[in-house]
């Protein structure tokens, strides 16, 4: 949680009183006469900083650091080198208990505890303090953005493992510096793309803080946006890929997609997706170049499928394909330990749920990419298509299985008395909703694609006897959204996604970002969709209920994208 924006004080003058004799500390420093008024003197007024008085200053001579109790009291309860191990479970006592101790974590900023002062910081970080202390944020700049940073390890991390947390802390360091833009730009974003994206459980900061750290990380990117595009890194893509984030979570989702171009055309100029391109990087850069492209190709398959855009980063682009590998965990931050269903202790990287999301995506591309006309028949490369998009996620580890209580092996299976109850960590319970409504989400657009409305009968030698069963009266009878069977699926993978909201919980989906709510609602239209075609289907009866269900789930996420989703809808019809 962090920390209360009330400005505090010791000292109190009265309207025609003696002038106390205790200054401020900026005033004191400075040996500038104090006028003393409260909340803020005129020379810290002027000067746009926060008005603190803290003890008198001690005799000459060697001074001795001494912590104060919070401080002290703080770092005991969370150390940014060493954060706090979570779980997740649907128990609604436990979800609480996270909850509080999420909201109880302050990471102690380390050598930060001095009152905020604009002598000999740049420019930049002067203007986003003073916006900060003017929004009412009474801590130091500095620390400040340390704390929102450990709250995206906690929280973001998961789903976007594009940071490594020496670096980050390097970054923050710096980023106060004169000439630092790029440290600065890319801690700013951070904090503006983690403060938008957490729920209110979570975080006390408005939307007007997180608006001034979006707007600092814009201005300072700015003054070197020339020289960034041409020798970029993979902070050029991750500034831009957080700034697209802050700006889809406003709901403006057209200018978010503009955004996630930029970032798509500096990984094209960098030719990310050819593993060659990795050889003359430090494997630092490589590691964290290639979860940025990964990153990215989710995330321009996710624009394409929710904002009906074209996709741009796809295998038959290049002439030599995607050949771009997987990145490897980073020991010191990405090993996590859950508790298996009989009781054993097992260790897990956060790059296993990670990998999973890329293998999703990627056995959907040529399913999404596939025009009407390639498809007028079922042959053996469709049916393959589908049957590896299915199956694609038959191979993840148990914790992040849609049935994630249930162990399929014969030396892990068990029945449910004998079972102990899954300690799954947060990170992990994250990775689990996102992939497992990706997956539900996907299954609706093929479905929806490979349906007809026209009769389309096909060749007697063309359809698989191994999918004949499967795909009958689907999405290649006459008249196919209208069967019994489509209807039937539909109903299922709408029962299927609200079974993974039921058994996550509304902080897991929000921590999931705008595009994991247009998941929700792309599901929840396919169900009104359904009763408008089909209303007086035997079937039906379960859609109606959904029908409800649905729309309130979403204005539970208050999803400012999914609002602006339904004006543009509404406004087409």
């Amino acid at each position: 949680m962090l920390p209360g924006m009330q400005v505090s004080s010791a000292r109190q003058a009265k309207i025609g009183g003696k002038r106390m004799t205790l200054s401020c500390d900026n005033c004191r420093r400075k040996k500038t006469r104090c006028d003393a008024r409260q909340p803020s003197c005129a020379n810290c007024e002027n000067a746009g900083i926060i008005c603190q008085t803290g003890r008198p200053a001690r005799k000459r001579g060697r001074k001795v650091l001494r912590p104060s109790p919070a401080t002290t009291q703080t770092q005991h309860q969370d150390s940014p080198t060493a954060p706090r191990a979570q779980s997740h479970s649907p128990d609604n006592q436990q979800q609480q208990q996270q909850q509080r101790q999420q909201q109880q974590q302050s990471p102690a900023p380390t050598g930060f505890g001095r009152p905020f002062s604009d002598h000999g910081f740049s420019p930049p970080f002067n203007d986003m303090a003073r916006h900060l202390a003017s929004k009412g944020v009474a801590q130091d700049p500095v620390s400040y953005t340390a704390t929102c940073v450990q709250l995206f390890f906690q929280n973001i991390y998961p789903t976007y493992p594009v940071l490594y947390r020496p670096a980050i802390h390097a970054a923050i360091e710096k980023m106060s510096m004169p000439g630092e833009h790029k440290a600065f730009a890319l801690v700013t974003a951070t904090c503006a793309y983690t403060l938008a994206v957490l729920p209110v459980s979570l975080n006390t900061a408005s939307w007007a803080i997180a608006e001034v750290f979006y707007r600092a990380s814009k201005q300072a990117l700015d003054l070197y946006t020339e020289a960034d595009i041409e020798n970029p890194d993979h902070t050029s893509i991750v500034i831009r890929m957080f700034h697209s984030g802050w700006i889809h979570v406003a709901g403006k989702t057209k200018a978010s997609w503009y955004i996630l171009g930029e970032c798509i055309r500096i990984a094209q100029s960098m030719r990310l997706h050819d593993e060659r391109s990795y050889e003359n990087m430090s494997w630092l850069e490589g590691q964290l170049c290639r979860r940025v492209f990964w990153t990215l190709y989710t995330g321009d398959k996710s624009a394409a499928v929710l904002g009906h855009h074209p996709i741009c980063l796809k295998s038959d682009m290049f002439e030599e394909g995607i050949t771009v590998h997987y990145p490897e965990a980073f020991a010191n931050q990405d090993i996590v330990h859950i508790t298996s269903p009989t009781g054993s202790q097992q260790e897990m990287s956060l790059m296993d749920g990670f990998i999973a999301n890329q293998t999703l995506w990627r056995a959907a591309e040529t399913l999404l990419v596939m025009e009407s006309r390639d498809f007028t028949c079922i042959d053996t490369h469709l049916t393959d298509l589908l049957m590896a998009f299915h199956t694609c996620l038959d191979g993840l580890p148990y914790a992040l299985r849609f049935h994630n209580h249930l162990a399929t092996s014969l030396r892990d299976f068990a029945f449910a008395e004998d079972l102990t109850r899954v300690q799954v960590p947060l990170p992990i319970a994250i990775q689990r909703t996102n992939i497992q409504i990706s997956f539900q989400c996907l299954k609706m657009v093929i479905l929806r694609k490979f349906t007809t409305s026209e009769p389309v009968i096909p060749p007697v030698n063309a359809q698989s006897p191994a999918l004949s069963g499967a795909l009958s009266g689907t999405t290649f009878e006459p008249h196919a959204q209208s069967s019994p069977s489509y209807i039937l699926q539909t109903l299922k993978i709408a029962d299927d996604m609200l079974y993974i909201i039921h058994t996550s919980s509304l902080d897991l989906v929000q921590l999931n970002g705008e595009a994991c709510a247009e998941k929700i609602r792309l599901v929840g239209a396919s169900i009104l969709e359904l009763i408008a075609r089909n209303p007086d289907s035997l079937l039906i009866g379960t859609a109606k209920d959904y029908r409800e269900l649905f729309p309130h789930i979403l204005a539970m996420l208050d999803s400012k994208a999914s609002e602006s989703a339904c004006r543009e809808d509404n406004a087409c019809a």
